[in-house]
């Protein structure tokens, strides 16, 4: 039985070497890949979301985004984002583009936001002010994208879920998770479409 086992492990000697080998490099790539530095970008376009936008800033900014830009496609003598969020400009965390008075035309956006930044950020998400995506095992954006598992990733594509106006008939201040916590009775999950995610 000994010699054996010494036949066949000087017989695979370099097979077995090899498998170790690739063993060894596999745990130290994931440990890498995990803790790599990734940038993230998110696009949107924008119109009569003053009451919303601060918030929907502040939620992107705690799941670790880099950077948001905002399309403002608000009528020509309409909202200005400026009035709600003049300190993210300032600092440079949002940069607002004129869309002002235009039809929506989303993909011509996603198309301008995409070659502006795909030399910059490593992840492109294509969201608007009534999205908002909600980590059950991660504590930010950067830490479920340096998963492994997306390393051959392109996009990603997450499912809707549709929430009930909860009887609410008039606005209040409070955010919209707080306001509209019932989802509606039987969940439906709509696919979202393939855009929303792009890795750059």
């Amino acid at each position: 039985m000994i010699q054996l086992k010494k036949y066949y492990l000087k017989k695979y000697k370099f097979e077995i070497i090899l498998i170790c080998y690739l063993f060894i490099v596999l745990f130290n790539f994931q440990k890498i890949y995990k803790n790599r530095e990734i940038k993230i970008c998110l696009c949107t376009l924008g119109k009569n979301e003053n009451k919303y936008t601060r918030q929907f800033i502040e939620h992107y900014k705690n799941l670790d985004v880099d950077k948001i830009f905002i399309y403002d496609n608000n009528d020509i003598l309409g909202e200005k984002f400026e009035e709600v969020i003049k300190d993210y400009i300032d600092s440079g965390y949002v940069e607002i583009l004129n869309w002002r008075g235009k039809k929506k035309q989303i993909l011509n956006i996603m198309n301008d936001c995409y070659k502006k930044n795909n030399i910059i950020y490593d992840w492109l998400i294509f969201y608007e002010f009534d999205e908002y995506i909600f980590l059950k095992d991660f504590t930010s954006l950067k830490a479920y994208l340096n998963d492994y598992r997306f390393l051959f990733c392109k996009k990603i594509c997450l499912n809707w879920v549709l929430h009930t106006d909860n009887n609410l008939l008039y606005y209040d201040d409070r955010s919209l998770s707080v306001r509209f916590p019932e989802k509606e009775p039987k969940v439906r999950e709509k696919k979202q479409e393939d855009y929303h995610w792009l890795k750059l």
